[in-house]
C-alpha cells in the first residue's frame, strides 16, 4: 500500500489526463442483450465467452453490466 499524497488524476501525469478522449458509448441492441443472457443464464457461458460469441469486442463488464440491469430491473 502507498503513503503520501495523492495528487489526483491517473498516474499523477500532470495535464496528460484532460488531452485523453472519452471512450464512446456503443449502441447494444435488443437482440444481443437477449443472446447474452441466454447464453449466460441458460448455457452456463462465462461472462467473458459469452461477450466474444455474440460480439467479439464485447467486454466482461459491459456482459455483467448487461446481466445486472436483467436482474434488477426484470428488463432486456
Amino acid at each position: 500500500r502507498r503513503s503520501g499524497v495523492h495528487m489526483g488524476g491517473e498516474g499523477g501525469g500532470g495535464q496528460q489526463g484532460e488531452a485523453r478522449e472519452r471512450r464512446r458509448r456503443i449502441q447494444i441492441s435488443d437482440e444481443i442483450r437477449a443472446t447474452v443472457l441466454d447464453h449466460v443464464l441458460n448455457h452456463g457461458l462465462t461472462m467473458r465467452e459469452a461477450g466474444q460469441r455474440v460480439q467479439p469486442n464485447l467486454s466482461r463488464f459491459t456482459v455483467s453490466t448487461i446481466i445486472r440491469t436483467f436482474r434488477m430491473e426484470s428488463r432486456v
